[in-house]
């Protein structure tokens, strides 16, 4: 692979479903290159999670050609465990509006070769949690 780059996402919501935002943080080199975050309005705690990762594979989709090359790695952190299994085919996804997520992340990712997603604890992914909270707090 000639890059590798790491993203943190996480989402979140204030009730479940409640006010929501999600956020990635893109690392490249070991340091910070972006991060985003989107408020989402009410969501679940799980559509809060799929959306930061849509939102960070809209915009790989959208720079890959600037930013990267074909044989760039690609590893996604979450603190969703629920998630990480979904995106990696070990569990199914039964709901309708989850799908609809995961098949848009996906077709994002496509031509992305070296795509993982990774479970890390909360407490590794402090950053992206942070943003989400500021997010929520700003929009209520």
């Amino acid at each position: 692979m000639d890059r590798h780059i790491k993203i943190y996402t996480d989402g979140g919501a204030r009730g479940n479903p409640g006010p929501a935002a999600g956020a990635f943080v893109l690392i490249d080199g070991g340091r910070v290159f972006l991060s985003e975050t989107k408020y989402l309005g009410i969501r679940t705690n799980n559509e809060a999670e799929y959306s930061a990762l849509l939102l960070a594979s809209q915009w790989l989709k959208k720079n890959k050609e600037k930013f990267f090359s074909q044989k760039t790695k690609v590893d996604f952190f979450l603190d969703s465990e629920l998630v990480v299994r979904q995106m990696n085919g070990l569990y199914r996804v039964k709901s309708k509006s989850l799908k609809f997520l995961v098949r848009k992340i996906k077709s994002h990712l496509e031509s992305i070769e070296g795509v993982t997603f990774n479970f890390i604890s909360r407490e590794k992914n402090k950053l992206a949690d942070k943003l989400v909270n500021q997010e929520i707090n700003e929009n209520l």
